[in-house]
Parts: C-alpha cells; sequence; structure tokens
C-alpha cells in the first residue's frame, strides 16, 4: 500500500514509515534575537521551522536553513554541490550583532561581557555567576571558533592560544 504520509499529521493505523521531501530555504537571521532549532519562523512570508537538527543557535547575521511548512510549495528540485566548510569573515556590524545576541542570552550586557573576556584573556580569571547558570550555558550553546572569529573583528586581536586560557570559556559554574 502506497502511504501518503503528511507531516504536521497524525498517522493512521495503517502507516508504519515513509520517506518525504522537506523544503528547505537558506535564510539569514536578520533579527535582533538568536534563533533556535525547530522554532517557528517566518522568513518573507514563507512559515516553517529553524533547522531542527542544527546544534547551535543562529544568531543574528548567521545563515540557517528554514524547512518549510508542508504544502507550502508548489515545485521541488534537489540542487546538490560538494560542501565546503570555510569560515566566513564576518564585517563589524554582523560580529557586533552576533556577539550582542550572545551577551543577551547570557543575561549580560554586551560591555560586561567584552570587559570579562579581556580580564579571563589578561589573567586567566574566569568569573562565577551564583546560584545560576546562564553565563556558563550561553556559552557552552556556541561553537568558540565562532565567538573567537566575531571577537577578533571587532577587537583587531588576535586570539589566545587555547593553552594560555586554562579553561575553555570566561565562565564558570558555582558548584
Amino acid at each position: 500500500m502506497t502511504s501518503e504520509a503528511k507531516l504536521g499529521t497524525a498517522p493512521s493505523e495503517s502507516d508504519d514509515r515513509d520517506a518525504v521531501h522537506v523544503a528547505i530555504l537558506a535564510c539569514v537571521n536578520r533579527g535582533t534575537e538568536p534563533l533556535h532549532r525547530g522554532q517557528r519562523e517566518t522568513v518573507g512570508g514563507i512559515p516553517g521551522l529553524v533547522d531542527p537538527w542544527m546544534t547551535e543557535p543562529a544568531y543574528p547575521g548567521e545563515r540557517f536553513w528554514l524547512c518549510v511548512n508542508p504544502e507550502t510549495v508548489t515545485g521541488m528540485r534537489h540542487h546538490w554541490e560538494v560542501a565546503v566548510s570555510e569560515p566566513q569573515v564576518a564585517d563589524a556590524d554582523t560580529s557586533r550583532a552576533w556577539l550582542e545576541a550572545l551577551a543577551k542570552d547570557a543575561g549580560l550586557s554586551y560591555d560586561a561581557m567584552m570587559a570579562d573576556v579581556e580580564d579571563w584573556i589578561d589573567t586567566g580569571d574566569v568569573k562565577t555567576q551564583e546560584n545560576d547558570d546562564s553565563w556558563l550555558n550561553a556559552f557552552y550553546r556556541i561553537e568558540m571558533d565562532d565567538f573567537w572569529r566575531h571577537w577578533e573583528v571587532i577587537t583587531g586581536k588576535t586570539r589566545p592560544d587555547d593553552d594560555t586560557l586554562g579553561w575553555p570559556i570566561p565562565y564558570s559554574c558555582s558548584c
């Protein structure tokens, strides 16, 4: 029996498995907040879900896939090329927005976060947040290479060697 699986509806008693096409759209987060996997979003009037398999939030200025809602598109095609992962050089506005979004996600001001990072680089001392791990968790949700790329654009400095820092992020838990 041919299945007519439709995402967004419950499978029938006779359904056991199927494969579906999902239209995906390459997008840029033009907002001021990070977008998280599975989040409902509308881009250019097209409704969908932020890539449910991405491992990090898409911060302002960053690219992400939008999985377009079922029955939204009328024609689909496959377009495949060899995947090449080259870090893109960000401009100052994009980097500032990315770092501001990270600070907001951590519950910090941009200036406080940047000062904490400078102190961490200069002294090796990490900041400890009592009874709350929001600072720590915000940094665990990102790739530090992304952080350093944006930090370098804003500060004009070169990231320190990981060996000199002693701790992978500028914050620690109180445990």
